[in-house]
């Protein structure tokens, strides 16, 4: 996690001070919004500092406050949304009063239409499993027809490493990405075409991560699907050209790239 203790120092004082305005106007001023780049470096030195704090009902309310707050997705508004969001993530595993309704707002956040609000909710769920992998677990069962942009947010979420430590962990991952892929496989890419390019852009490199982990039951669920269409092929050959695999397999990597069909 990239922090600044300074942001730290300024953030935990204005909290401790009950100055939530203060910390907002921080937020706004240091967001980097508009631009290409918001400052993620702050979002996490925000993130650090929540994980500090008592949990109580006030800062839940102040979290979905600024969570909920308007934004395009590029403006400097986006910076508290996100805030908001990562800090709900820390928040979850410390009130279990709060539990069912900050899963409410993940999964919102993981079918929002703005981008960098899709890409911080898989920081809010790592945070999630880090802190406990069953309720993560919990979290993920409980959706049982997980749309496009859901499934796209699982599958970047365990691919993160810090949560791929454990024989269970890895296990769990492998039957994800093995579901998904077979859940992406049936789809008609000229359906819902933007969640569908989104989906396919997350199967396109994070299946890479999770294999490196299990290699032997992942290279096995890759072999599963190649041939099934084109953008099954599109996006297991990104996966092969990753570095953590190309590395440590390149024999299997051949093996695998030998099975496409040329017509695909």
């Amino acid at each position: 996690m990239n922090i600044k203790k300074a942001d730290c120092n300024y953030l935990k004082t204005q909290f401790d001070s009950g100055n939530y305005d203060s910390v907002n106007t921080y937020l706004l001023h240091n967001s980097n919004l508009p631009g290409k780049r918001a400052n993620l470096t702050l979002m996490q030195s925000f993130s650090e500092v929540i994980s500090t704090l008592n949990p109580s009902e006030e800062l839940y309310n102040y979290l979905t406050s600024i969570f909920n707050s308007t934004s395009n997705g590029n403006d400097e508004n986006t910076m508290l949304v996100i805030c908001g969001l990562i800090g709900l993530g820390n928040f979850y595993n410390k009130n279990s009063l709060k539990k069912s309704e900050i899963t409410t707002l993940l999964i919102q956040a993981m079918n929002d239409s703005r981008w960098r609000v899709r890409e911080i909710v898989t920081e809010s769920l790592k945070i999630i499993a880090i802190n406990s992998y069953s309720e993560f677990q919990k979290i993920i069962d409980s959706m049982s027809e997980p749309t496009l942009l859901e499934q796209r947010a699982i599958i970047a979420t365990l691919a993160h490493p810090i949560i791929l430590k454990t024989n269970s962990q890895i296990e769990y991952s492998l039957r994800a990405l093995d579901i998904i892929f077979k859940n992406f496989s049936k789809l008609d890419s000229k359906k819902d075409i933007e969640n569908y390019k989104a989906l396919k852009k997350g199967l396109s490199f994070a299946p890479s991560v999770i294999v490196a982990a299990g290699p032997v039951e992942g290279f096995d669920i890759l072999k599963k699907y190649i041939n099934i269409n084109k953008s099954i092929n599109s996006a297991i050959k990104e996966n092969l050209k990753k570095s953590k695999l190309l590395k440590y397999y390149p024999e299997e990597i051949q093996k695998m790239t030998a099975l496409f069909e040329c017509k695909i």
